[in-house]
């Protein structure tokens, strides 16, 4: 019984870093990344709200929205008491490409539901918060679900990213530094900082709260990523290496690890090897844009014309990229 406890235990902290790094994805604009990374986050817990609810914004980000509004149905026809999915339709409605796909229901009216069918929790403030287009209001609900419990460390997580999203440096470190005190056992709080860090340019104290964070949880690919970023341009490239093959023994099938490492590459002129590991990240990732320049420029540079318009007639370029 305390093996599955621990088993299920780890299930859904893997489930809930996989959320923070969809979060951080989706601030960044990176949509599909942050829909693989919260399809991972359901694969390990697939009851996780706000992951459900993230991952119906991101489909609307990519502009998939029959697949966000046929989710939010099949949560409602489960549930008709399901005011998730009465929140999600709300956003859809609200989005003008979207609003003949919920049969003529407005945004408001959802989201009438939804104010009718939700608790007064922290809980159900942080979800709302966490479907919230707009930080502003985000923030405010997020404030009303600490008023009610001020340890709600979700709410607290999310609260850090939406100040970094209005640029309140300040604030959202308050609410990282808070989310260290109340999950100390938790690497998320220190990855949140060190992120925050890396935004200010404060390349140490970032490297500091990486290592604090992979300290906790030596097994985030993510944050092995993010470290290795910084030590490739601090120049110490041996450590960026080690962190970026770790981060490809732990998991295998994520792109950026090898585009992390195929720039690296490229940077100490191993460009053959830059090739290969950019060719494996448009193998995963096929739209990989930075990665396809990586395999354009190192085969151009060393003069290997036939293969890169093998490679050309490969991405179908148009007849004015071609070479002459």
């Amino acid at each position: 019984a305390w093996a599955w406890t621990a088993s299920v235990r780890q299930s859904h902290e893997a489930a809930l870093r996989a959320f923070a790094d969809a979060r951080y994805f989706l601030s960044q604009g990176e949509y599909e990344s942050g829909l693989e990374r919260v399809e991972a986050a359901l694969d390990r817990s697939p009851d996780l709200a706000e992951a459900r609810l993230l991952r119906a914004r991101l489909l609307m980000k990519l502009r998939r929205f029959d697949d966000a509004v046929a989710e939010a149905r099949g949560m409602l026809e489960a549930d008709p008491g399901d005011w998730t999915g009465h929140l999600i339709l709300g956003l859809a409605a609200s989005a003008p490409e979207a609003a003949d796909r919920v049969l003529g229901i407005s945004s408001d009216q959802h989201l009438a539901e939804v104010a009718r069918l939700s608790p007064e929790t922290a809980d159900a403030y942080h979800l709302r918060a966490v479907a919230a287009d707009e930080a502003t209001e985000a923030i405010a609900l997020l404030d009303r679900a600490l008023a009610i419990d001020p340890a709600h460390a979700e709410a607290i997580a999310e609260r850090s990213r939406r100040h970094a999203e209005r640029k309140n440096f300040e604030a959202a470190l308050r609410d990282a530094d808070r989310l260290i005190v109340v999950r100390p056992r938790s690497a998320q709080g220190h990855r949140m900082a060190g992120r925050l860090y890396v935004d200010q340019h404060d390349i140490e104290r970032a490297l500091e709260q990486f290592a604090e964070a992979l300290r906790i949880d030596p097994d985030d690919p993510i944050t092995l990523n993010q470290r290795a970023r910084l030590y490739r341009a601090l120049g110490r490239h041996d450590e960026a290496l080690a962190d970026l093959d770790r981060a490809i023994e732990l998991d295998a099938d994520y792109a950026g690890s090898y585009h992390g490492r195929a720039k690296l590459h490229q940077s100490l002129n191993r460009l053959d090897d830059a090739v290969e590991d950019a060719r494996r990240a448009l193998a995963l990732k096929p739209d990989y844009a930075d990665a396809g320049e990586i395999v354009f420029t190192c085969l151009l540079v060393m003069g290997r014309v036939e293969e890169l318009a093998e490679q050309m007639e490969l991405w179908e370029l148009p007849a004015e990229q071609e070479l002459t």
